[in-house]
């Protein structure tokens, strides 16, 4: 009986903490560029000029796709009707930052300049630029 209440606690304990990392935004840790520290941290959200001013070049750059949405919209007043379409295109980068021997390589996807995805490649050469 003891055995079971402590695994049922370790289980509920183990889902909240994993719940609750899964809640923040994903980071690249990356030696400085602009001297203000020894590590800079590239987290989703960040802008793309951002990124490269913490982190330096990236090893490789694509455009890989974009993205297209629109919308249509009407307003109907008393004797007549109107309608619209809207619509807004977002460039799909990715950047390449081989993060040293044995290391992954990181891939950041940014959609319209903004970083949303931090993705890990092959294994890296290479000095250490990131983790």
């Amino acid at each position: 009986m003891r055995f079971s209440v402590l695994h049922m606690m370790a289980c509920i304990l183990f889902c909240f903490l994993a719940w609750s990392l899964s809640a923040e935004a994903a980071c690249m840790s990356c030696i400085s560029k602009t001297g203000n520290s020894y590590t800079e941290l590239a987290c989703e959200g960040d802008s793309k000029f951002n990124v490269i001013r913490k982190c330096g070049k990236p090893d490789y750059e694509e455009e890989s796709s974009q993205v297209t949405t629109g919308q249509f919209g009407s307003t109907r007043q008393k004797g007549s009707k109107e309608g619209g379409f809207s619509s807004s295109t977002e460039r799909i980068d990715k950047l390449y930052f081989n993060c040293g021997q044995g290391r992954f390589i990181k891939i950041l996807t940014f959609r319209g300049g903004a970083l949303v995805a931090i993705e890990e490649g092959d294994r890296g050469s290479g000095e250490q630029k990131c983790w």
